[in-house]
């Protein structure tokens, strides 16, 4: 869950916005091979040096909630939009 305190975030998005400043043409032109670097290593800092396999699992679940309430919250209301715009595939049964 990505809500958490105002506190928090002002310090995490200062940190981040810092980040994504460094980069001279804009994090957002990162090629695919290199946003994936940029994930994987920011999850590999996060992982304990004793880790355990419970850690990897809790770092799949984290990276699978973050899939998710993206997909809740960007694409299915644009997938909706879309179905409006040029009809449903589904029959009307399901």
């Amino acid at each position: 869950m990505p809500y958490i305190r105002q506190i928090y975030r002002d310090k995490i998005d200062a940190a981040l916005q810092q980040f994504c400043d460094s980069f001279p043409h804009g994090i957002h032109t990162l090629e695919e091979g290199e946003m994936n670097y940029v994930i994987t290593k920011f999850l590999l800092m996060s992982i304990p040096d004793s880790a355990k396999y419970r850690d990897y699992e809790r770092i799949i679940g984290r990276i699978e909630m973050v899939k998710q309430e993206m997909y809740r919250r960007m694409i299915a209301p644009y997938e909706d939009k879309k179905k409006e715009e040029n009809g449903d595939v589904f029959p009307q049964s399901v």
